[in-house]
């Protein structure tokens, strides 16, 4: 609201990039998708024993790849409306169970990996779905 005051009262050119979760190359593996895939991977490389500790799988999230994050910031500067807000969002979102299960798939495991529940990874405050409407964003950049 804030920003919108300042379009309208000082024609400040301004919007609200609202980004949902995004993951990607060079993420900390404080982030889940890093975490698990880092965890696969010692695995892979027979660093660690086929054990994936994960917290709970049942949320839902919007994800997005950080590249087209970045793509999304680029366009919303050249064609984005003032005051406007924009989700940054897939419009598709995932459970964690799911992704888990894709890079899985994507591993070259010569055995499967047992998948535990660590209290230590669980949130204190955890939403059940979290997921952006992009049809906006879609209609007004591409």
């Amino acid at each position: 609201m804030l920003c919108r005051f300042y379009v309208r009262v000082e024609g400040l050119d301004l919007l609200i990039a609202r980004p949902f979760t995004h993951t990607g190359p060079g993420q900390s593996e404080q982030f889940v998708c890093s975490d698990w895939a880092k965890q696969i991977a010692a695995i892979e490389a027979g660093k660690k024993p086929p054990v994936n500790e994960v917290g709970n799988l049942d949320v839902i999230t919007d994800y997005c790849d950080v590249r087209d994050v970045v793509k999304a910031y680029i366009l919303l500067l050249n064609k984005g409306k003032k005051g406007e807000v924009y989700n940054i969002s897939s419009g598709r979102p995932m459970s964690l169970k799911e992704i888990l299960n894709i890079l899985l798939q994507e591993a070259h495991l010569k055995k499967a990996i047992k998948i535990k529940k660590d209290r230590a990874r669980l949130r204190k405050l955890d939403f059940a779905v979290r997921s952006g409407k992009n049809t906006k964003i879609i209609k007004d950049v591409g």
